[in-house]
């Protein structure tokens, strides 16, 4: 996909592109602790019994903005997505 207006890109900020076409990814809504690495193993676990491997790195995409619970855990929704290729 190609945005308008990045060839006017000025420090600090920086353009990056991830020319990886498939993605396996999850929206994931919970607290940051225990129950986001089960949310992590569940994104492996899906990429592994469909004959996929993770094929770079993985990319966590804010969809709302931290906050803190009444137990003192951040909580929030995040976008999980892992680059992947049909395993060999």
């Amino acid at each position: 996909m190609r945005v308008a207006g990045v060839e006017n890109v000025k420090t600090p900020l920086t353009l990056k592109t991830f020319a990886f076409e498939t993605l396996a990814s999850m929206i994931f809504e919970g607290s940051f602790g225990d129950e986001m690495q089960m949310a992590y193993g569940q994104v492996y676990q899906w990429i592994a019994q469909n004959g996929y491997q993770a094929a770079g790195p993985l990319v966590e995409i804010f969809m709302t903005m931290p906050t803190e619970n009444e137990q003192g855990e951040y909580i929030g929704q995040v976008e999980i997505q892992v680059p992947v290729r049909k395993a060999e």
